[in-house]
């Protein structure tokens, strides 16, 4: 994001810990270790490819709560890092060692293929030949941690986290911390805990799973009937779960109920017009981008792109956006 862009990163260390195993985990793991001449085809900003450039970090540690049956990350991600060159994915088999109610839910009847397809992955990697003496960069699962402190003079230095064990509690499995704690030596803890709604004014909100009540989008109050007017799509809908995919099909379904909402007549036909909006941001806020603004920053960002072989060149910072939209 552009109010980002004066954020900077101490990757003068060799080992980086990010917290957190879903997918953004995952993508800032490959983007620390893999080789910057591959990323420099790709559309990264052009500051962060130059910081990574001089970065030091041969090692990543992903840490994560729970174990491997209950990592966030999705299959097709884990995989993937298998196909990255020069870069070694370790996993301790000792971590892959399921409690009773893990290898339950995974022998089920009814366990989802995914499921199977993510463990089998995690054992493939943990079946592979120790890389002590390798030149490659690494990327490292840890499961069942939680940190707990961390330790350095005027910059981070290590992190402490416990061990955890896995219990039954409102037929969900929880992480539980032991008496059982380690270090690690870092120079860089990096926080991928995914996302977590917060309300919003008037709205109900379930506190437990961070979403607005809904069905198919349709906001749900708390008499159990739908809000007028009122809809949700995304995350704050479902939760944070899926891909950019999966997020397409969500917003076409509240969308279709919206539509069929407004046809059968239980929505109320618009009080103004589209201008009449148009006119209405514009006074709100003077910097609007409509579509067509949108439509210039992109053919900005691509035409720049086109003279270095790159899919674009992004523009980070707000001053150069809104310039490139007015054009």
């Amino acid at each position: 994001m552009a109010r980002n862009i004066s954020t900077t990163f101490d990757l003068s260390g060799e080992r980086a810990v990010i917290v957190g195993n879903g997918n953004v985990a995952l993508d800032v793991a490959r983007v620390l270790t893999v080789d910057p001449d591959h990323l420099a085809t790709t559309d990264i900003a052009n500051h962060a490819l130059e910081a990574l450039r001089r970065s030091n970090i041969r090692e990543v540690v992903v840490l994560g709560r729970r174990g491997p049956l209950q990592a966030a990350y999705t299959t097709p991600e884990f995989l993937a890092l298998a196909h990255l060159e020069n870069i070694d994915i370790v996993v301790d088999p000792a971590d892959l060692e399921l409690d009773h109610t893990s290898r339950a839910l995974l022998d089920a009847a009814d366990a989802e293929p995914a499921l199977a397809m993510k463990y089998t992955l995690a054992q493939e990697y943990g079946a592979m030949p120790a890389p002590e003496l390798s030149v490659n960069k690494r990327i490292v699962f840890r499961y069942l941690g939680s940190p707990v402190a961390l330790r350095g003079t005027g910059r981070v230095e290590s992190l402490d986290f416990v061990h955890n064990e896995l219990i039954e509690d409102r037929g969900r499995l929880v992480a539980r911390p032991t008496a059982r704690t380690e270090t690690i030596e870092t120079g860089l803890v990096l926080r991928a805990i995914g996302y977590k709604g917060t309300p919003v004014k008037d709205l109900p909100f379930d506190e437990a799973r961070g979403v607005v009540p809904n069905e198919h989008g349709r906001v749900i109050g708390p008499d159990g009937s739908p809000v007028h007017g009122v809809y949700v799509s995304g995350w704050i809908k479902r939760g944070p779960r899926g891909v950019i995919g999966s997020n397409r099909t969500d917003s076409v379904e509240t969308v279709e109920h919206l539509l069929s909402d407004f046809s059968t007549g239980r929505l109320a036909p618009p009080r103004a017009g589209r201008e009449t909006l148009k006119a209405l941001l514009a006074e709100r806020q003077s910097d609007l981008v409509d579509r067509d603004g949108w439509k210039a920053i992109d053919r900005a960002e691509t035409t720049a792109g086109d003279a270095s072989g790159r899919p674009r060149v992004k523009l980070t910072t707000r001053a150069a956006l809104l310039e490139a939209a007015r054009e």
